[in-house]
């Protein structure tokens, strides 16, 4: 018999013609299959307390049975299921999760003490771009040790405790494989000195004191300037600092054109530059840089006549004049 609700008779009629249809999806048969063995239970336990199966007969070739209330048992059937298989997913993820971790240590700790042990040892320093100082020097200067560990140094360390010495202006170091440092090194070079008291303060052109000499080295000698501080690794102080800074681009330029001078009397006015102690190049900074090419050629002129002594002045536009008289 139908069940009188209409809303239950359109339920069943529509799961009828589902199945008649072929239209259920694998999810729905299951769900199907569960509503029978369902249904089939408790007639069963109706039959076995000798009561009569409520709600179960089979009437012109279709079951009559409670429809909505099977597909909401089966709902709640699937979403037990669902949660438990979720759980499952959840429980297989935390051992692959757990499985890589240690293996991703396992490997970590292997590279450290692969790293530590004496195949990464230090067995070799090399140095490059040196030319004041000798490579052991450098080496020395380092503070690396044949058999050191090349991976517990800190090479940014090193590169610092180089950089210290006024003389090394930049500092790399890097391993190389297996067991050799390469330290490569651009130092400061001596351009000029200048008196300092009893002593010489040796400098480069980027006004950098590099040592301080009892003696003077072979180097050009700048005059007229009052020092107020002379401190190696540290920039020259004077009072006359601009000035200072125009001798030394004027000296830079000179040495580019191949021309030296072995004392420069510097002045705002007019410069005096000795090629010789006789031989004076004399000028503003601003007319000798522009005739350097025009002065060396008088310079190679008068060095053919073993010219030694006299005056050139350079007024500009290639005027370079020459006199007998050393204007001291």
């Amino acid at each position: 018999m139908r069940d009188k609700s209409p809303e239950r008779n359109r339920k069943r009629d529509r799961i009828e013609r589902d199945f008649d249809d072929g239209r259920f999806d694998s999810q729905e048969k299951m769900r199907g299959e569960r509503v029978s063995r369902g249904r089939g239970g408790r007639d069963a336990h109706a039959r076995s307390r000798n009561e009569e199966p409520t709600r179960s007969r089979i009437d012109d070739g279709y079951e009559d049975f409670d429809a909505e209330d099977e597909i909401e048992d089966d709902e709640r059937t699937f979403s037990r299921g669902g949660r438990i298989e979720a759980r499952k997913r959840k429980k297989r993820k935390k051992k692959h999760y757990l499985l890589k971790f240690l293996l991703v240590a396992a490997v970590g700790v292997g590279a450290y003490f692969l790293m530590m042990s004496d195949l990464f040892s230090i067995r070799a320093v090399e140095v490059a771009g040196n030319e004041h100082y000798t490579k052991e020097r450098i080496a020395e200067m380092s503070g690396l040790r044949i058999g050191e560990n090349m991976f517990k140094i800190d090479m940014g360390k090193v590169e610092d405790r180089l950089a210290k010495d006024p003389y090394i202006q930049i500092a790399k170091v890097e391993r190389k494989p297996f067991h050799g440092v390469l330290i490569d090194v651009e130092e400061r070079a001596e351009k000029f000195m200048i008196k300092n008291g009893e002593k010489y303060a040796i400098v480069d052109y980027d006004g950098m004191v590099l040592r301080e000499a009892d003696e003077p080295p072979p180097l050009p000698l700048i005059e007229n300037f009052k020092i107020t501080k002379a401190e190696p690794g540290k920039a020259l102080v004077v009072t006359e600092n601009a000035l200072l800074m125009d001798t030394i681009r004027f000296l830079g330029k000179a040495e580019k054109s191949d021309l030296f001078f072995m004392r420069v009397v510097a002045s705002d006015i007019s410069v005096k530059a000795f090629i010789y102690e006789g031989l004076i190049c004399k000028g503003s900074y601003k007319n000798i840089e522009s005739n350097i090419e025009s002065l060396k050629k008088v310079i190679a002129d008068l060095q053919q006549q073993n010219v030694e002594r006299g005056t050139i002045i350079i007024s500009g536009n290639d005027a370079c004049t020459f006199t007998p008289e050393a204007d001291a």
